[in-house]
Parts: C-alpha cells; sequence; structure tokens
C-alpha cells in the first residue's frame, strides 16, 4: 500500500486532502509543523487526527522556520510572513524524513488561488524548485487543475479535485459528504501574518537582534506591549494577568521587573505589569540557520498509530539555551520609568518593584520620558 505524508494544520483543506488520499486506499501519516509562529499539540488538532483516523506527528520546525523567515530568497507577504520559502522548508523537512516511514510522496492542502502570494500558479511553482521534493508533492483539492507531477502514479488525476480560488463552498461541502462535522474556520494561524507582530518581528530583524541564544523572544512577544527603546534595547509589558503569567516563563533569560502582590495599604505599593528588559546591544549570539535534518533509526508501527499523536523522534524538540541577557543601567533607569507608567498611579507619583528580586523605588516620570515611552511602543 502506498503511504504519504499530509502536512496537516487542523484546518478543512488539510483534512480534506487526507480523506482523498484515504478513498483512493493511500496510507497517511499526518506531520504538523510546530514553530514559534504555529502549530502545536491542540484540542482541535486531536479531535480532527480522530475524526481522520490517521496518526498525527509534531515536528519540531522553529529554528528552520526562523531561519527562512529572517533570510527569505522569495521575499515576504504583507506582514512578515515568508511564506514560499516556509511552505518549501516545511516540504524539505518531510521529504528527508520519507525514507525512515517509507513515504512515497507528500501531500499538502493547497488550493490554487486561494491566497494570493503563496498559492498563486507562479508560487506553487517556486516551492517545487525550492523544497528539492518538487516532483512528490500533490495538492489534491487542485490536483486536476495543476501540472502533473511524479506524485500522480500514486494517485491518477481524474480522482484528484479541480478547486480554484478563495470560495470555500466546495471545501465545505465535500466535508459533510465525508462526514467531518468540526472544523475550524478559514483564515491564517501563522503570527508572522498579523500587522502588528510583523511589526515587532520587523523591528528586531532590522537592529540585528535575532540569534540562536534569544529564540524566547518569539513567544515573549506575543505574552505583552513591545516598547522598543533605542537600538536593540526593548521592554516587554504584559497587559493583564495571563500575559503577566506567561512572562514570567522568560524571567530566568533575562533581567525582569516584577509588581509586589499582594498589594498592600503603602502608598507606593500600586499593582503594576511584569516586564522583561531585553539589551542585545552587547551580548551577541549565534546567527539562526538552517539545520539539515538528522535522521535516527525507529519503528513506525512502534511509534505511530491511526488517531495517536506523538513527536517526530527524528527531531531534537526547541529549547532555550540557558544565556542571561543583563540588561545595562541606563535601559534598566528607563525600564523603571516604564513600569512606573504602566502602574496604577499611571507615572505621577513614585512606585515601589522589584527588580530581579530585589525590591527598587522609582520615581514619578517626566513628561520627556513618557513622551519617549509612547514613541516607542510597536503597535498597539
Amino acid at each position: 500500500m502506498p503511504r504519504c505524508f499530509a502536512l496537516f494544520s487542523g484546518g478543512l483543506d488539510s483534512a480534506l486532502a487526507i480523506k482523498i488520499m484515504q478513498q483512493q486506499g493511500i496510507d497517511v501519516i499526518a506531520l504538523n509543523f510546530v514553530s514559534h509562529f504555529f502549530g502545536g499539540p491542540s484540542e482541535k488538532g486531536t479531535f480532527m487526527a480522530k475524526q481522520l483516523n490517521v496518526p498525527i506527528m509534531y515536528v519540531p520546525f522553529e529554528e528552520q522556520q526562523l531561519a527562512v523567515t529572517l533570510n527569505p530568497t522569495h521575499g515576504r507577504g504583507k506582514n512578515f510572513n515568508a511564506c514560499i520559502d516556509c511552505h518549501a522548508a516545511m516540504i524539505r523537512v518531510a521529504g528527508k524524513l520519507m525514507s525512515q516511514y517509507n513515504v512515497d510522496f507528500i501531500v499538502t492542502g493547497e488550493v490554487l488561488g486561494q491566497r494570493p502570494m503563496s498559492q498563486n500558479a507562479a508560487a506553487l511553482k517556486k516551492v517545487q524548485a525550492l523544497s528539492e521534493f518538487g516532483e512528490l508533492i500533490l495538492r489534491p483539492l487542485s490536483g486536476k487543475i495543476l501540472p502533473e507531477v511524479e506524485a500522480n502514479k500514486f494517485v491518477p488525476r481524474d480522482k484528484l479535485q479541480d478547486i480554484e480560488g478563495r470560495s470555500t463552498h466546495r471545501q465545505e461541502k465535500m466535508a459533510k459528504e465525508f462526514g467531518i462535522v468540526t472544523y475550524p474556520s478559514h483564515g491564517g494561524g501563522c503570527l508572522l501574518t498579523d500587522p502588528t507582530f510583523g511589526l515587532k518581528m520587523k523591528k528586531l530583524s532590522d537592529d540585528g537582534a535575532v540569534f540562536k541564544q534569544n529564540q524566547f523572544m518569539m513567544k515573549a512577544m506575543n505574552s505583552g506591549r513591545v516598547i522598543r527603546i533605542d537600538a536593540s534595547q526593548y521592554i516587554i509589558v504584559g497587559r493583564d494577568y495571563k500575559e503577566n503569567c506567561n512572562l514570567e516563563k522568560y524571567f530566568e533569560f533575562c533581567t525582569h521587573i516584577t509588581a509586589i502582590t499582594p498589594v498592600t495599604d503603602e502608598q507606593l505599593e500600586l499593582p503594576g505589569p511584569h516586564m522583561l528588559i531585553l539589551d542585545f546591544t552587547n551580548q551577541k549570539g549565534e546567527p539562526v540557520i538552517f539545520n539539515e535534518v538528522q535522521i535516527k533509526p525507529t519503528d513506525m508501527e512502534d511509534n505511530v498509530q491511526p488517531g495517536e499523536c506523538k513527536m517526530c523522534p527524528s527531531l531534537e524538540e526547541f529549547h532555550n539555551e540557558k544565556v542571561f541577557f543583563k540588561a545595562g543601567d541606563d535601559l534598566v533607569h528607563m525600564a523603571l520609568k516604564t513600569f512606573n507608567y504602566f502602574c496604577k498611579g499611571k507615572g505621577k507619583v513614585p512606585a515601589i518593584c522589584e527588580l530581579d528580586g530585589v525590591k527598587v523605588k522609582t520615581e514619578a516620570v517626566e513628561e520627556t520620558d513618557v513622551a519617549k515611552i509612547r514613541a516607542g511602543i510597536i503597535g498597539i
């Protein structure tokens, strides 16, 4: 029985691509790529995998995607999304794993013309060429109107669909026919397509402040307001209790400020945010590079069964290196003012916070400092 990898986002298009393969007697292994910006285990993804009765493997993809995002060969979309390079990178990683899992070809849920940058005819050709496995990519939803490829020997073109454009009417009709009752709405699931997050990434990239040792920034930036004080100097401010809790995960990597809790009746102990103080002016790390997949011997049947969800044993899961970025005195001084500005007193009265666990008093904030803080806010 032929076997394929299916790039699986958990959405309807990739689910339909899998169903079409199953109709043709193809054994399917779903791959969900886990990056800083999309993917990863979720209840919805697990539920969908069980609906489809396919195994799903979560493939760590953080560093690979970051590398192609910082230096794309085929440009970016409206924001910081390098979709063509990213899609090609996923297929390249999947292709390197094919021999290990006795896989014959790779399936995606792409629809011709659905996305203006990454799913037009020219873009699909670029992905084929860049991925190194172009002849083994099958796109079942549009395969009938796309050029024939080597993978068609496993599934003839007349068994594929001819969907084109942005309308999802046909996909929704097919979902009913296949008995897929629950699926997420269509839309971009990548943070890099978000205008505000994309702007944050652009600022970091322009400053040359993204490297292997500070990849925690990719997650931290989505957990608060980002303020650029100067080149390669940033402050991330929690906007609510949930964001404050999320920022605590990154205290081990950088200088940080916490509000004093529980709040007492003392005037100076005002409710305020948690903050990361990020100074990359003196400490530089290694550049982010695209590492090739390292194949390890494994037994497919012992590792992934239909309906099960497991991490891919052939790739190392991303772990932050334990490098501590200590902020300079000037940036710390500005961060203390920033804390005061965002705490309950709005910077008009002195306040107390904890700087790396030590109580520190910060004075009322001058108007010139307020202007600098506001000017440095990236997005919203």
